[in-house]
């Protein structure tokens, strides 16, 4: 998946994190947040499960990219906070994984 989210003119940073205990890379741009999550360092586990588990789960809209997902990942985003990205995914870096669409703040 190819996906941009910084360039243009709206301010934008970025910075390495940890959810969960998965490293994960924060993104924040013109008020929204970003967290994409890199499932393959503590691979196999169901990484959005353990995300879901976390006290208390992250406020977010849950984007899982399906051809990353295993037999291990049985979760699905909760009811209403699924992540839809528009067709094609936008162009500039590739990004695997998990991502969390943190809502406006």
């Amino acid at each position: 998946m190819m996906l941009e989210i910084c360039g243009g003119a709206e301010p934008c940073s970025v910075h390495e994190t940890r959810l969960a205990g998965f490293p994960a890379v924060s993104v924040r741009r013109g008020g929204q947040g970003f967290l994409f999550v890199r499932k393959n360092e503590q691979w196999p586990t169901d990484v959005l499960g353990r995300i879901l588990a976390s006290d208390p789960p992250p406020a977010a809209h849950y984007y899982v990219q399906p051809s990353t997902r295993s037999r291990y990942d049985r979760a699905e985003p909760p009811a209403g906070r699924t992540l839809h990205l528009p067709e094609g995914g936008g162009s500039g870096t590739a990004q695997r994984g998990l991502g969390l669409g943190r809502d406006r703040q």
